[in-house]
């Protein structure tokens, strides 16, 4: 789940860091790396980021610490056009591996391959609930007791 930004103008590098969960030192590599990053300059030095910026902040910590992207896989990410949701991995069961496969073999939007990974992850757990249930019934059937 996405943090909720602030309605303001400006947000300093500090504030950024706590609504992304990430040190302030991450945040100028990320501005080294991604030339979208660019905050403005106060007279005093301090950097000044839009909402624009925050929220690319944002689609790249779920890239980069919760899908496991690369920085030059986040790149061409962003550099296609390519909307990133939101959606974590903590609340699909998605696992970053798999997005990308199904994102890069049927060529679907990530937030429609993060869906599919949904369902399919749901109907893995009750299949491994119906196997498990079958397994203690046969356990019973070998040892006389059903």
């Amino acid at each position: 789940m996405s943090p909720e930004i602030p309605d303001k103008l400006y947000f300093k590098i500090g504030e950024v860091a706590r609504l992304a969960d990430v040190p302030p030192h991450v945040l100028r590599y990320w501005e080294s790396e991604f030339s979208a990053i660019k905050p403005k300059r106060a007279n005093s030095g301090q950097r000044l980021y839009k909402r624009a910026d925050v929220e690319l902040v944002l689609q790249l910590k779920i890239l980069l610490h919760e899908q496991k992207f690369t920085i030059a896989g986040a790149k061409s990410l962003l550099k296609s056009g390519k909307k990133v949701s939101i959606t974590t991995e903590k609340t699909t069961g998605v696992t970053p591996a798999v997005s990308r496969e199904l994102q890069t073999r049927v060529k679907i939007p990530l937030s429609a391959a993060l869906q599919v990974r949904h369902i399919t992850s749901s109907a893995d757990v009750m299949l491994r609930q119906v196997k498990n249930e079958l397994q203690a019934l046969q356990k019973d059937v070998d040892s006389g007791n059903a």
